[in-house]
């Protein structure tokens, strides 16, 4: 007959054996199987240190008795409490709740005013822009002349001081020779023009003319050179140059009542459409009689 120790034994092996979780039925008849053999053993040994035979004989059978009308109302055999067996596995997440109320809004922020940062370093500097057209200067028409009054220290009167200037093409430049270009009109037969100073410049830079020709100042239709100005018209550059007239002590045509006019030592070609000379002249006007 099996003693309280083994039984215990026993217990504790069914209950780590894990058979409550692959066949829970069979566990619990075998725990119920050991818990009742183990009252039964507690009660007998009682019994009988008491010393009554009869009084043992019919505990057994009471016993026996229980164990016979458990059997045969449960269809696990017998149901004989177990202790409380482990805790089983943990269960899965339940799925998420709906969100919350949205919260109340928070206290407003204090306004600060911006500051600005400091000045940043200068910048590269950028590349040059594109070169503009040339504008090429038309012939426009003569501009009125200017005039100063110089005082004339042996009289007391005044003498009128003249400037007018022109602006030729370089169509007109390559025909000077023939065609002269008129830079200050005819006065009456009374009056004479004396030049007191001759300048020109010129741009080329566009293209170069075939020679460097001498530019002349004369009066109108009179083949006689107040002044000339070399001003290398075979070089692509722009320059400037002027002369004061010539000293004329002898002329049986003294220009009186003629214009002024300016003419080519030759011809010349080449040049561009681009290129243009400018021609001023300061002159003085005497009249005719006392």
């Amino acid at each position: 007959m099996p003693n309280i120790v083994s039984l215990d034994r026993l217990q504790s092996q069914l209950l780590t054996s894990g058979l409550q979780e692959k066949n829970f039925p069979l566990y619990q008849v075998i725990s119920q199987l050991i818990g009742f053999l183990r009252q039964t053993i507690d009660e007998t040994a009682i019994a009988i240190s008491e010393g009554g035979s009869g009084g043992g004989t019919t505990i057994i059978q009471n016993q026996i008795q229980q164990l016979m009308m458990l059997d045969a109302n449960d269809d696990y055999g017998l149901i004989i409490p177990g202790p409380a067996g482990i805790d089983g596995i943990i269960g899965k997440d339940g799925t998420a709740g709906p969100p919350g109320m949205p919260g109340d809004d928070g206290e407003p922020g204090d306004y600060y005013l911006p500051m600005p940062g400091p000045q940043g370093n200068q910048g590269v500097t950028g590349a040059g822009g594109p070169v503009g057209p040339m504008m090429v200067p038309n012939d426009g028409e003569d501009g009125d002349s200017a005039h100063v009054l110089l005082q004339n220290f042996n009289n007391g009167g005044a003498i009128s001081l003249y400037t007018s200037q022109i602006s030729i093409t370089d169509a007109q430049i390559k025909t000077l020779n023939t065609t002269p270009v008129q830079i200050v009109a005819a006065p009456d037969s009374t009056h004479q023009y004396i030049p007191i100073r001759y300048a020109l410049i010129k741009q080329t830079t566009a293209g170069a003319y075939s020679a460097n020709i001498s530019i002349r100042l004369r009066y109108t239709g009179i083949a006689l050179d107040l002044a000339t100005v070399t001003i290398s018209l075979n070089v692509a550059d722009r320059r400037w140059g002027s002369a004061a007239p010539v000293v004329i002590t002898a002329d049986t045509n003294n220009g009186m009542g003629l214009g002024l006019e300016i003419s080519g030592s030759a011809g010349l070609t080449g040049g561009n459409a681009a290129n243009w000379l400018v021609v001023q002249v300061t002159y003085v006007i005497i009249t005719e009689g006392p």
